[in-house]
């Protein structure tokens, strides 16, 4: 009796012991959560100028494989990416040992982003080595998003009648940097011998040139051009106001022997107060100035230098995959069910595995020994196995996350049902 309850205890130990190893999660190796990473270097032509600005990280599932560029250094962003995956290094396109990236498989431009992932269809079974070129444009935007200024260059040019009928020349009204420019210029023989402005949010008051803020009198010896500058901020002004100018000047003609002619000249535009003297208005436009160029370089995926000159660089990676390598219990539906020992081989290149068992699976000694030759191809596990009598079951299955497996069968005697694993596990590796 004594016996019998310490088996009993040793086997509920032995169960609670299978049943918390069920439980405890494999390490999954390059998945999303933990790829394959290198560093993605920046101006590497010059190794002291050369800068890690992020990485390229490097996964597959069953059907993709995962190529995701991310950018670590807050200064820099993508705006360009190039993709090549080949069997071997010579398969990446290259001339004279220099890749071009115009020429690789898979290309992006980008919209300063700090990440871009490609998933590319997977073709390759576990275990075969691709080599892959991974190359960037990374640039660094210059600080802010440019600057508001008022807009350059002339505003108007009105004509300087004198005496109210006599075209004498002209007032041009512009901006240079911060300041409004306003010049007289005469023409026909007429000179300016003194000049009064006004300059205004408001249109003037008064048609008296002598209570105007802006003076050169006298202007001696007469000119034919006189010029004022006058900061924009005197006038607290922003984008699109309006500014109202009343252009005064004394203009003279020498009429020979002596005699000279002399008349009161005014920019023309509206009257002031009903008399002929006139005042007009500018609007004080505003342009964007962009900020400076971005800094841009050229990035590639830290591993093998290309043969060629420059700097150029690819890397390895190894496709990952179901191995079910290891001990397993297929359980086996036909019309009851019917549990099978296997124990199957690592699966080798092009995703082939091979094993052996027996039926039933309280062996051994087995009633029926088994042969078992198969593949894995993603998710996808496809095997027969082949007793010693001749007879075959061939299954077809799915891998599920958890490395358990499922499917269908049939038999080389017109048989078919469903199976899974009641023990065993396959690993991502």
């Amino acid at each position: 009796m004594k016996t019998k309850v310490i088996a009993g205890v040793i086997t509920l130990l032995f169960l609670a012991s299978m049943l918390s190893m069920t439980f405890v999660p494999k390490a999954m190796a390059h998945t999303e959560e933990d790829p394959f990473v290198t560093d993605l270097i920046a101006g590497g032509g010059n190794p002291k100028s050369a800068i890690t600005v992020g990485d390229v990280k490097v996964w597959n599932d069953a059907e993709y494989l995962y190529v995701k560029y991310v950018i670590t250094d807050t200064d820099w962003c993508l705006t360009e990416t190039h993709l090549h995956i080949a069997a071997f290094a010579e398969g990446i396109p290259q001339k004279n040992g220099n890749p071009p990236p115009g020429q690789f498989d898979y290309q992006m431009e980008h919209d300063c982003v700090t990440e871009y992932t490609y998933a590319i269809p997977l073709t390759l079974s576990s275990d075969n080595q691709l080599y892959i070129a991974a190359h960037a444009v990374v640039c660094k935007p210059r600080e802010g998003e440019g600057e508001w200024m008022f807009a350059q260059g002339v505003l108007t040019t009105v004509t300087l009648w004198a005496g109210q009928h006599i075209d004498s020349g002209t007032v041009t009204v512009a901006i240079e940097g911060e300041n409004l420019v306003v010049t007289y210029e005469t023409k026909d023989g007429w000179e300016l011998i003194e000049t009064q402005l006004y300059v205004g949010t408001t249109p003037p008051s008064t048609a008296a040139p002598g209570q105007f803020p802006y003076k050169h009198s006298p202007l001696d010896p007469p000119v034919t051009t006189d010029q004022y500058s006058i900061p924009l901020s005197d006038f607290g002004v922003g984008c699109d106001d309006t500014l109202y100018l009343a252009a005064h000047a004394t203009v003279q003609k020498d009429l020979g022997g002596g005699q000279y002619q002399t008349e009161t000249g005014w920019g023309e535009g509206e009257q002031i107060d009903g008399g002929w003297a006139m005042y007009f208005s500018v609007t004080v436009t505003c342009e964007c100035v962009p900020p400076e160029p971005p800094i841009c370089e050229t990035a590639w995926a830290d591993g093998v230098d290309f043969p060629g000159k420059n700097w150029a660089t690819y890397f390895t990676y190894t496709v990952q995959g179901w191995n079910v390598e290891g001990e397993w219990v297929i359980r086996v539906y036909y019309g009851g069910t019917y549990d099978h020992d296997f124990v199957f081989s690592a699966v080798q290149s092009g995703g082939e595995f091979t094993g052996t068992g027996g039926y039933p699976a309280t062996g051994p000694p087995y009633t029926y020994t088994e042969t078992v030759g198969g593949t894995v191809t993603g998710n996808t596990i496809d095997f027969v196995s082949t007793y010693n009598t001749g007879y075959w079951w061939h299954a077809v299955g799915t891998i599920a996350p958890d490395g358990t497996m499922s499917g269908t069968w049939t038999s080389s005697a017109g048989q078919e049902g469903t199976w899974q694993s009641i023990s065993g596990q396959a690993v991502w590796e």
